[in-house]
């Protein structure tokens, strides 16, 4: 039987890490605007969450992301650096397990998105961000061991 399409819906209730990210996301919001500009994020606002945040870039027709400015915590976990790489270029593993997927349904329903991965320990959110009349960026937050 074929396993149902994730949604990657955020819950009501998230890890504490992950809900302080969503309400940074949402108060950089202008006006009535649903998905705050890019240049408003500073990952040093978020203090010691930055570690395990990072920036992806978004690039439209065919949709793929580049890892930009990753925090400290995640280049540990993923044991390698990959800054400056196209995610579709690089191993799929706990961090990054899932990622083009939660982040494509990010940009194309501009909207926050969750993922839980339960055997490696981690869940991480996605927040796209606009610039220059689409979905550039996407800021990811990580909390767990992702052991």
């Amino acid at each position: 039987m074929r396993k149902p399409a994730a949604t990657f819906a955020v819950p009501t209730t998230i890890e504490p890490g992950l809900d302080r990210v969503l309400h940074y996301w949402n108060h950089l919001k202008r006006g009535e605007n649903n998905v705050p500009f890019a240049d408003d994020v500073n990952l040093p606002d978020l203090q010691e969450l930055a570690k395990d945040a990072f920036l992806l870039e978004s690039f439209e027709k065919p949709l793929r992301f580049r890892l930009d400015i990753i925090g400290d915590n995640i280049a540990a976990r993923y044991g390698h650096a990959v800054t400056g790489k196209f995610i579709d270029e690089v191993e799929m593993h706990a961090p990054f397990d899932s990622l083009a997927e939660q982040c494509t349904r990010a940009v194309r329903k501009r909207t926050p998105t969750y993922y839980r991965n339960e055997a490696a320990r981690y869940a991480r959110l996605a927040l796209p961000l606009w610039e220059n009349g689409r979905v550039e960026l996407v800021l990811v937050a990580m909390t767990g061991s992702g052991d």
